[in-house]
């Protein structure tokens, strides 16, 4: 910007993408024709990611949705997981059998591949089926996630949360 004699009181905004140390100067010449200059060095921080990574993360179904409007809470005596495997494998515990699918992540954004499971038929809990299909078929409708040090959230492609989850804490074998 190039001003000739008039005063300048102001802000400017610049988005930076890269972190890093960004060096602004700010040139003023002067009536005389002397040039006086401020430097001023900011320090760029990297963004911050949307949520926890999924990658390595361990997580126990607390509800899900049920096609209607409504969130089902897991039934008592069951147990369904997800372990978010460092090789963008999904796999655990649909409540009866276990299943594996491939999964996907950039930013918040999450697919997950076709999903195959075993074919086991429980019948205790009274229902454990019935949410296992449920849970099965709600996976490939994943759109995006959001992540909490406790908690995550699986929404659909219209912004619906389909599936929260909490952390599954493992306790190492001794």
């Amino acid at each position: 910007m190039v001003a000739d004699n008039i005063g300048f009181n102001g802000t400017v905004t610049d988005n930076l993408n890269d972190p890093g140390l960004v060096t602004y100067r700010l040139e003023v010449l002067g009536t005389g024709g002397q040039s006086t200059f401020q430097e001023a060095t900011v320090n760029v921080l990297p963004r911050p990611e949307a949520g926890l990574p999924l990658q390595g993360t361990n997580w126990v179904l607390q509800s899900y949705f049920d096609g209607t409007g409504a969130m089902l809470s897991v039934l008592p005596g069951s147990q369904v997981t997800a372990v978010f495997g460092a090789d963008n494998k999904l796999n655990g515990s649909a409540g009866c059998n276990t299943y594996n699918a491939d999964y996907a992540v950039s930013g918040g954004t999450l697919a997950i591949g076709a999903i195959t499971s075993g074919r086991t038929n429980c019948s205790d809990p009274p229902g454990i089926m019935e949410q296992e299909q449920a849970y099965l078929n709600l996976l490939p409708s994943a759109a995006a996630y959001s992540t909490t040090p406790l908690a995550l959230e699986i929404r659909d492609a219209q912004g619906r949360i389909i599936l929260i989850f909490e952390e599954l804490k493992i306790e190492p074998r001794n």
